[in-house]
């Protein structure tokens, strides 16, 4: 038997635990590595996400702030905002839609058709702010019947007969600013369906005092006044009687198009597209604001 103090004994016990302390470090080790490859992607993660709320917030500002630049009532004069970066990928940016030549504007209608038109029914009229230098007698109107069973044809035929839609134009008093002009299409001059572009230039209107004359003389009388940001220029379409097919059936909606041509107006919807970026996260929202209409009591039509 060894004695316990022999030296040969204890270098012996040394070894051992030499070899049973590497054995242990060998074992930490390759769970330190394992641990740190599990935490250090969550680690990532977590400033991600810490990251995309920033972003997140920084869009929301710069949305607010794009909205206190203007009423809720004329949302077309809206401007484009931005931030420079302070840091790399950091900063906020609105682009702003609001007036364009064809209305609605392209993949921006609300029909559920076809994107690229717009819909008016009973208790949703098209409304126009006219600004100066439009030509009445060549801006171009279309009304017609959704493609209700996606063939790709706008196939459907209305009843015979059926449905109209009410043109009233409100423009500035010329000798009395103050005052308003009030024109409406007669029952006899309702405009009816119509598939194919058509003009309402020539179309007679009458005053609430009597007085009657065509669209294009009593908007170029005023013409000189109009103003979009002052919004006392409008030219509203009314769903004055519904639309059925010649099944019987009623049509929820006609779908139209509007172009002007030269001129751009403030369309049915102002589109804020905003993002917010940190460090490359960004954050973006598409927000729709709708034009209010002047006189929500002609939204449903009534001719007599």
């Amino acid at each position: 038997m060894i004695p316990l103090n022999n030296p040969l004994f204890l270098r012996k016990r040394s070894a051992s635990a030499l070899l049973f302390s590497l054995v242990l470090l060998g074992i930490f080790t390759v769970l330190s590595v394992v641990f740190i490859e599990r935490l250090y992607p969550f680690s990532q993660n977590v400033a991600g996400i810490e990251r995309a709320n920033m972003a997140y917030y920084a869009m929301t500002t710069a949305i607010e702030g794009t909205m206190n630049t203007s009423s809720g009532r004329v949302p077309w004069i809206i401007q484009p905002q931005s931030t420079p970066s302070t840091q790399i990928f950091t900063g906020y940016t609105v682009q702003v839609m609001t007036g364009g030549t064809t209305l609605p504007a392209p993949w921006l209608g609300e029909s559920a058709y076809d994107p690229d038109w717009g819909i008016i029914s009973r208790g949703q009229p098209i409304q126009l702010v006219l600004p100066s230098g439009l030509n009445m007698n060549t801006m171009n109107i279309t009304f017609r019947v959704p493609d209700l069973n996606n063939d790709g044809n706008n196939t459907e035929v209305l009843q015979l007969g059926s449905g109209s839609i009410l043109v009233k134009l409100v423009v500035p008093n010329i000798a009395n600013p103050v005052d308003m002009l009030d024109f409406s299409s007669r029952s006899n001059s309702l405009i009816t369906f119509a598939s194919t572009p058509f003009t309402i230039g020539n179309m007679n209107v009458t005053s609430l005092e009597g007085i009657e004359s065509s669209i294009d003389s009593f908007y170029s009388a005023s013409a000189s006044a109009c103003d979009v940001s002052q919004w006392n220029c409008t030219l509203k379409f009314s769903v004055n009687e519904s639309f059925f097919l010649a099944t019987g059936d009623p049509l929820p909606y006609l779908e139209y198009q509007i172009k002007t041509w030269n001129i751009s107006i403030p369309l049915q919807f102002t589109t804020m597209n905003a993002q917010g970026r940190v460090y490359g996260y960004a954050r973006s929202r598409v927000i729709p604001l709708i034009q209010l209409t002047t006189n929500a009591a002609y939204d449903h039509a009534v001719s007599q």
